[in-house]
């Protein structure tokens, strides 16, 4: 059995620790509190940026509509035909000029143009040749002229070709290539 002393030792000693537990416990619990406050504000600060990055992001959005709306209205309303071909594949530039000339030849896919464009192919709508093949609407001998103005005048070349609606009736157009 323990003495009277021996019990008051060892309850100031378990006091002691209770109160370092306390005293601990408060600690962890204000640190967790200053997290929790510090987590509260990054939170609330990223969705400050959020909201600020989503109006900078629509009002971009908004922007490039509004270019793209006056694009079509230009394109659509304009009276020269307007075209523009793209190809599904890289051309490698390492190959002679005329190989490139001729892939772009071969794979080229009218992606959009204007009805001015169509209907100098006897077409009534742009939406009916959209997706054709350059070949559809240049002779072989085109191409070869291509090569040659190209090589001649690279950075602009102007063209005239004489080739068939797709009635057959014969039509010759002038392309301006930048």
């Amino acid at each position: 059995m323990l003495t009277k002393a021996e019990l008051t030792i060892a309850m100031q000693t378990l006091q002691m620790e209770l109160n370092q537990c306390h005293q601990a416990r408060e600690e962890l619990e204000t640190e967790h509190k200053k997290a929790a406050e510090a987590l509260h504000k990054l939170q609330e600060e990223l969705e400050l940026r959020v909201q600020q990055r989503t109006a900078e992001l629509t009002q971009a959005n908004q922007a490039l509509q509004e270019n793209l709306e006056r694009y079509q209205v230009f394109v659509a309303t304009t009276s020269e035909g307007i075209w523009c071909f793209e190809l599904a594949m890289p051309i490698p530039i390492h190959l002679p000029l005329e190989e490139q000339i001729d892939l772009i030849y071969r794979h080229a896919e009218l992606a959009e143009c204007n009805d001015v464009f169509a209907h100098t192919y006897g077409y009534k709508q742009a939406k009916e040749i959209t997706g054709a093949r350059l070949p559809h609407f240049t002779p072989d001998k085109f191409q070869n002229r291509v090569t040659s103005v190209l090589l001649l005048a690279p950075a602009t070349a102007s063209l005239t070709a004489k080739h068939a609606k797709k009635t057959g009736t014969a039509v010759s157009t002038s392309s301006s290539i930048i």
